[in-house]
């Protein structure tokens, strides 16, 4: 039974691994065709950490999340749309170009436990759990099952893959595809 459970966890992994690969190629095809193509690519939503750390931080003055050492630079979803909003009023300058959207600083858990503490005005730790207890409480607080494989898979074990920063204001790296 271990073996099926850790074969179907990888099997979910490669999902994921192949689904960046096809966003890639799609704009790589919409490079190539010759259509006028504007990339925006947000690393982690910083409305979707909240609500899977505030629960412990409200609790037990902890972010308890399986990221490691990983870094992270999650950036706001207005951030994002104010970018967009500005590419749309004039797309013209920013036609072919690849803008990954990022928060203002690329940080460990402890750094955004110390935003926390400042934001709420009290003691906020980062305490790096096992993935397997982090998943269990997400069953346990109803998150699907394929949710809890996601955020496990991608979000849970950072390892630095939300890291890059260019941050959405004013920061936004480009490049041509």
């Amino acid at each position: 039974m271990c073996a099926d459970v850790l074969g179907e966890f990888r099997w979910f992994e490669l999902r994921i691994f192949f689904r960046k690969i096809i966003l890639r190629l799609s704009e790589q095809v919409l490079a190539w065709s010759g259509l006028p193509v504007i990339t925006i690519r947000p690393t982690m939503f910083l409305e979707s950490f909240l609500p899977i750390a505030a629960a412990s931080v409200r609790d037990r003055g902890r972010i308890e999340l399986p990221f490691g050492r990983g870094k992270t630079s999650p950036v706001a979803a207005a951030d994002v749309a104010r970018v967009v909003a500005t590419v749309l009023a004039d797309p013209a300058p920013h036609l072919g170009r690849v803008y990954e959207l990022t928060g203002p600083r690329s940080q460990d858990m402890h750094g955004i436990a110390r935003e926390f503490s400042d934001a709420l005005n009290r003691e906020v730790t980062y305490s790096d759990v096992p993935a397997e207890d982090w998943e269990r409480g997400l069953s346990s607080n109803g998150t699907k099952t394929w949710g809890r494989r996601y955020l496990s898979s991608s979000e849970g074990s950072c390892n630095g893959r939300n890291a890059p920063l260019a941050t959405a204001s004013a920061r936004a790296k480009e490049y041509r595809p």
